[in-house]
């Protein structure tokens, strides 16, 4: 059977080993905090640039319709001369 000598050694081998582990632990604590607060940041970033992105979109749609409308604007008009001066179409190339 154990003394209280033995059980006070075997308490005092188990303290010590655990008393690294108990700052490894402090520290990643730490960081994590650290982390969720970039992460947040980071969230809010991200939101933003939606937000910039979205905008971006639309303006894209915008200036691919004015195109659009443009284009066949031409078309037509080059059509309409190509027929009135009796020319015949070039070749799509």
């Amino acid at each position: 059977m154990l003394t209280n000598n033995d059980l006070g050694k075997i308490k005092k081998i188990i303290h010590d080993g655990i008393k690294p582990v108990q700052i490894d632990v402090t520290g990643l604590k730490i960081d994590v905090k650290s982390l969720k607060t970039n992460v947040k940041s980071l969230e809010a970033n991200i939101t933003g640039l939606k937000k910039d992105v979205k905008k971006i979109r639309k303006n894209v749609d915008i200036i691919i319709d004015s195109f659009d409308r443009e284009n066949l604007s031409l078309n037509r008009r080059v059509s309409r001369v190509e027929t009135h001066l009796q020319l015949k179409p070039l070749a799509d190339f």
